[in-house]
């Protein structure tokens, strides 16, 4: 009986435990977003020349910011965004979907395995774990540190120019909440995540003319740059999207 009760007290613990685990997996897949989509802003503001695909260029980006961060958990929300691209993929084929070749972007998984390569060459002794656990073909691996070189130090040529010099005022960005009644808005002001991109946006970059970074229900599940309203725009419906994909990872 002992243990009846002890499950019992356990149900409703566990229960929270997974919301703030999804939670926590749908915020770090739209920080990677933000990024995504503030590359797309810096390639318009800036007027940055793409070779190849630009949306695989924001991909890189974004991956490559948040392998930049101090964080100690940096990995494991970088881990929660290649999950959820290769969930994404999985379930697209269970479904009979199919695959669009010919799309400004690349296949779910192409971009989830990319993710997984920028960590296993961003540092030393990642790579055999990457392989064992996820996947990751052992001949891909062994390219990923070349790969991850390559592209950090091209993004930092394009960006150096536009670099902030560390005694000017900060560029002035705005965050906006807009309309929608969901529930993520009241999670993304508790969580300060716009903030967060807003501040190390105006501290990094010479963004004289300003911008917006906002959250607002959309009618679709998507995130763009406008350049007209020189605005970041993340959806609310993107993020109940990878909720159910989120659910999917955690309770499996």
């Amino acid at each position: 009986m002992r243990w009846l009760v002890a499950l019992l007290m356990l149900l409703p613990y566990q229960a929270r435990a997974d919301e703030e685990a999804i939670r926590a997996v749908v915020l770090n897949n739209a920080e990677h977003t933000l990024w995504h989509e503030a590359a797309h802003a810096l390639i318009s503001e800036f007027e940055l020349p793409v070779i190849g695909q630009e949306e695989d260029a924001a991909d890189t980006f974004a991956t490559l910011w948040m392998l930049a961060d101090e964080d100690a958990e940096r990995l494991e929300r970088l881990l929660d965004v290649a999950e959820l691209w290769l969930i994404s993929h999985e379930l697209s084929e269970e479904g009979g979907e199919a695959p669009i070749y010919y799309g400004e972007h690349d296949l779910d998984a192409q971009r989830g395995l990319r993710v997984l390569c920028f960590i296993a060459g961003e540092g030393p002794g990642r790579a055999h774990d990457l392989i064992s656990e996820w996947g990751l073909p052992q001949d891909r691996a062994e390219s990923c540190e070349y790969d991850y070189e390559l592209a950090l130090e091209g993004w930092e040529a394009l960006l150096e120019p536009f670099w902030l010099p560390e005694d000017t005022r900060p560029t002035r960005i705005r965050v906006r909440y807009g309309q929608g009644d969901s529930p993520w808005r009241e999670i993304l002001e508790q969580d300060g995540l716009l903030d967060y991109v807003a501040e190390s946006l105006a501290k990094t970059y010479d963004l004289d003319r300003g911008l917006t970074v906002e959250a607002s229900s959309c009618g679709e599940a998507n995130a763009f740059w406008d350049p007209q309203d020189r605005k970041i725009m993340l959806c609310y419906e993107l993020l109940d999207l990878y909720e159910d994909l989120a659910r999917v990872a955690v309770e499996g």
